[in-house]
């Protein structure tokens, strides 16, 4: 199941995006994203993901690489469970794939409740699809209509 779930995600953001188009490769270090499945995380976290690094390919073509770990139970002591690692359900590793995606694109978090960047609890909402919001998608453009030429990476910040 987590092949699709991870396809499903970067559709989400592709989909307002028709300049963003994402190749799934057999090979882990052929991904500029890479996508790593944990049995649960000890800290606080279902996913994370690091923001892009930004590097030139061979042909002088921007690209970045980052990597997304993702978490398939929720960890003792989250809320979901006391005692043992709760398995999470596809909808919930669905909105936590698409919130990590979006940082490994190289956004933060959002103050807004109905972005998918934002703070809510996405993993306890069951059978819940998130979307980018309007706002989502707003900040993704900006951030990728910055000049190339920063002093400073704006994902870093």
């Amino acid at each position: 199941m987590y092949v699709p779930l991870v396809h499903e995600a970067f559709a989400t953001w592709a989909a307002p995006f028709p300049a963003l188009r994402f190749k799934f490769v057999d090979r882990p270090e052929a991904a500029d994203i890479r996508v790593q499945w944990e049995h649960y995380f000890k800290e606080n976290a279902w996913g994370l993901a690091y923001c892009p690094i930004l590097y030139k390919d061979s042909k002088g073509k921007m690209r970045h690489r980052s990597i997304i770990y993702l978490a398939v139970n929720a960890q003792p002591g989250s809320g979901m469970s006391v005692h043992e690692p709760v398995p999470f359900s596809y909808y919930e590793l669905l909105a936590i794939a698409k919130h990590e995606v979006g940082h490994a694109l190289g956004l933060g978090h959002s103050k807004g409740d109905g972005d998918l960047m934002g703070p809510q609890g996405y993993g306890y909402l069951s059978k819940s699809v998130f979307q980018a919001s309007p706002r989502d998608i707003q900040t993704l453009l900006r951030l990728y209509s910055l000049p190339r030429k920063l002093k400073r990476n704006p994902c870093t910040t």
